[in-house]
């Protein structure tokens, strides 16, 4: 009984999980509705943004002189401890 209870606690927390998710709740035996939501979900298929943005090096020069600032100094500091 304490089993039965238990359980139904657990399936009232998931109803209500899944409205606040905005999702749905399926029990076990619903598995042919399952498969077809899938299904039409994998048809409309993923949009995805790709948001690329290039810095050219060569139009600045701050940028240029920071990483060959960098590169030299680690190059110098591995030279000195005997790294190279």
């Amino acid at each position: 009984m304490i089993k039965r209870l238990k359980l139904q606690q657990q399936i009232e927390m998931m109803k209500q999980l899944a409205n606040l998710a905005d999702g749905k709740f399926f029990y076990n035996d619903q598995y042919s509705e399952i498969f077809e939501i899938v299904k039409s979900l994998n048809q409309k298929g993923v949009k995805e943004k790709i948001e690329m943005k290039e810095i050219y090096l060569s139009r600045n020069e701050w940028i240029l002189f920071f990483i060959i600032l960098f590169f030299s100094l680690e190059w110098f500091l591995r030279k000195r401890e005997g790294m190279l």
